[in-house]
């Protein structure tokens, strides 16, 4: 995938969780951007243990692979953006 792809499929996740449920096939190892790998390996333990997928709880999540906070808060906002909707 292209990065502006990966960053296309994390901010989707973002905006409604509920997209995890069709992306059972996509496996973290399928991101070329590390961070985007982890976000949506993160992103997927929270929506399989029932826990909302937010900015604030993938922030907690990934700060526990020593990333900075401000990093990944970025990147988030980043993939947020990337997405357009007809809303």
């Amino acid at each position: 995938m292209s990065f502006e792809s990966e960053k296309g499929v994390i901010g989707c996740i973002l905006m409604d969780s509920g997209t995890l449920f069709n992306c059972q096939e996509l496996k973290a190892n399928m991101f070329s951007e590390k961070i985007l790998g982890l976000i949506y390996y993160r992103a997927q333990g929270l929506y399989d243990n029932m826990k909302s997928v937010n900015v604030t709880e993938l922030v907690l999540a990934c700060k526990s692979e020593k990333l900075d906070e401000n990093t990944i808060r970025t990147c988030l906002r980043e993939c947020i953006l990337s997405v357009s909707t007809s809303q």
